[in-house]
């Protein structure tokens, strides 16, 4: 009974995540008002520039940047800005109807949003068709935004939906990740977070497959990966480590199937081309119209950079002291702070995340299957090392005070897509066996279902925190 149950568990994972997601999502897409997501005022005038054909931005000043949008795009977000950081704050329903009155109509004027300016816009790509709907179509700019998410969510969630029909090693804990209510969170509103999350589950599943299935990747699947990966650098310049992983021996062809002095040369080209796609974007599409910000709080990159070089023995002080005031809020920002971080779950809900965390991962270990070979593993874990460090050093010279004893601005969502390659890395220890006993499927059986009891509370409890704290 154990075996079946498991092998169904396993089986039926993508479908389950499915039922899971798609309610919480399309809960938050309608109801959650607009522009009450983290940046999501930022992420839509970048969107709204992109609708209109504009893929570069322009810089206005030395401290200003942005680009051309219509009229519209900068009166439908001021109207919602009184519930930002105000829990106490609820959604007035007159503030919608003021907002259905405006169309895209009127010629392009200059607006700035510096802090998304500087993003590519293949993360932005379901809501750039959203907005062009809208306007096609004639509805209200407001309504537009409403596609733009409705289209972003369904997008997210069949990206990680393939993804975890892909993974073989490390399914289960992929499926908590994802289920995350921050995760779902993320996937309801305009943001390029929801594609950078999702396409990170498409790889670790892409790379969970390939191992289960010993295979090796081709040259046209791994030119494509590259190219996704180049893109995913590309809006978030710390994930540049990430593009070694095209070093694994998965994308190097089979000695036996090309000429063996071709060994190597694929693995140089993945990594030239996704390395290609991130720097051309920064040095072109980003650099020009990246402008420095927060000046009043005494930020400066280049002040920053001088005063790391000069005390280099400071860093470990810092690195302690940002992790022993934030850790526990990282934590936290990883299962969900929904809103614009204003609106946290039940204290005891992160506290019981651990549950389906460890489960998944017993779950994910003793489960018989092929899996990655150590040194593949340590390599993985090595990288998301190294960009869980870029993140920090990325925020503490653009984000933080000159000569700080802790890093500021790090969000727990950032470290999402790294947390989901790591997944497959659980299960490494374990290798294929000629069957499973009986006390191994009871193990792996039980931890799906704790692991599916957590995910379907969030069900009930997600539109509730939702509801509670913008409707009341």
């Amino acid at each position: 009974m154990w075996k079946q149950l498991e092998a169904a568990a396993f089986r039926y994972c993508p479908v389950v995540y499915l039922c899971i997601s798609l309610p919480i999502v399309l809960f938050q897409v309608f109801v959650l008002p607009p522009f009450q997501g983290a940046d999501e005022a930022a992420h839509f005038l970048r969107v709204a520039h992109l609708t209109n054909g504009h893929v570069i931005g322009e810089r206005f000043g030395e401290f200003s940047s942005g680009g051309p949008v219509p009229p519209a795009a900068n009166m439908v977000h001021p109207p919602f800005a009184y519930m930002l950081a105000k829990p106490a704050a609820k959604l007035d329903g007159s503030k919608l109807t003021e907002a259905r009155q405006l169309f895209w109509r009127g010629a392009e004027r200059p607006s700035t949003f510096e802090t998304s300016v500087i993003y590519p816009p293949l993360m932005y790509l379901p809501a750039i068709v959203g907005l062009k709907i809208g306007q096609v179509t004639g509805k209200s700019v407001l309504d537009s935004i409403y596609m733009a998410r409705f289209l972003t969510a369904l997008s997210a969630i069949a990206i990680s939906t393939v993804g975890l029909a892909l993974a073989g090693p490390g399914r289960a804990t992929m499926f908590v990740l994802l289920c995350f209510p921050m995760t779902l969170h993320l996937y309801s509103y305009v943001t390029q977070d929801a594609l950078l999350i999702s396409l990170a589950a498409l790889i670790a599943g892409l790379l969970s497959y390939a191992y289960a299935s010993g295979k090796r990747f081709r040259l046209s699947s791994g030119l494509l990966l590259s190219m996704i990966v180049g893109c995913m650098v590309a809006a978030r310049t710390p994930l540049f480590p990430i593009i070694a992983i095209f070093l694994l021996p998965l994308f190097a062809p089979q000695i036996g199937t090309v000429n063996p002095k071709w060994h190597g040369d694929r693995r140089v080209l993945y990594l030239a081309l996704s390395t290609a796609i991130a720097i051309s974007w920064v040095l072109l599409g980003a650099a020009p119209v990246k402008v420095p910000f927060k000046l009043e709080d005494g930020i400066s990159i280049s002040g920053q950079l001088d005063f790391i070089l000069g005390h280099m023995t400071h860093i470990p002080s810092i690195a302690f002291n940002t992790l022993e005031f934030y850790a526990i809020g990282y934590l936290q920002q990883i299962v969900g702070v929904l809103g614009n971080l204003d609106t946290p779950l039940p204290q005891w809900y992160y506290g019981l995340a651990v549950a389906p965390v460890f489960a998944a991962m017993l779950g994910d270990y003793m489960r018989p299957q092929n899996s990655m070979r150590m040194r593949d593993a340590w390599l993985i874990l090595g990288l998301c090392v190294v960009v869980a460090a870029a993140i920090f050093a990325a925020q503490y010279l653009s984000w933080t005070p000159v000569g700080a004893s802790r890093v500021e601005g790090v969000q727990g969502r950032y470290f999402i897509p790294v947390l989901l390659l790591c997944a497959i890395c659980v299960p490494c220890r374990l290798r294929a066996r000629g069957g499973e006993d009986e006390f191994t499927a009871a193990v792996t059986s039980s931890s799906w279902l704790i692991v599916y009891g957590y995910a379907f509370y969030g069900v009930w409890l997600v539109p509730r925190v939702i509801f509670s704290r913008f409707i009341g």
